[in-house]
């Protein structure tokens, strides 16, 4: 759908300008719901799985987790808001967790620069990227 309406806009068949802003609208709009359609209500329940795994793979982590939710919660009946911003170690857990392991697959990626991608030239292109490998490489985040 995207290589028609940018060959549209750039033979100019139509009666109406299709300007890139809306074409870049249609893409992302596109990409988000694909994505939020193939992962579905269970990215909470992976997350925690995923986590799970993680910290089984690495028992000084889980050890450390443990400890610290022993500590925030000792002597204490109930768990709250207020507990869970004490647990620092156990967040950064799950930020590890979901860079390992995005519940995303794609992320859209804007071109900076004029490029040809399949014979179409244009200054506008969303490229639907693994999300997976981007944040494997350490060194991609910013």
């Amino acid at each position: 759908m995207i290589d028609v309406l940018l060959k549209l806009q750039q033979t100019g068949e139509l009666e109406f300008n299709v300007p890139s802003n809306h074409i870049k609208a249609v893409t992302l709009v596109n990409i988000i719901f694909q994505e939020v359609f193939a992962a579905g209500s269970e990215i909470s329940a992976t997350t925690i799985e995923r986590a799970m795994l993680e910290l089984m793979k690495n028992p000084r982590v889980m050890e450390k987790a443990q400890a610290e939710v022993r500590y925030v919660l000792e002597g204490r009946r109930n768990f709250d808001e207020a507990n869970i911003q004490k647990l620092n170690y156990l967040k950064l857990v799950v930020k590890e967790t979901l860079r390992l392991h995005p519940p995303s697959a794609l992320i859209p990626i804007e071109s900076r620069e004029k490029c040809e991608i399949y014979g179409t030239k244009n200054d506008l292109y969303l490229i639907a990227t693994p999300l997976k490998h981007l944040l494997r490489e350490r060194n991609n985040i910013s």
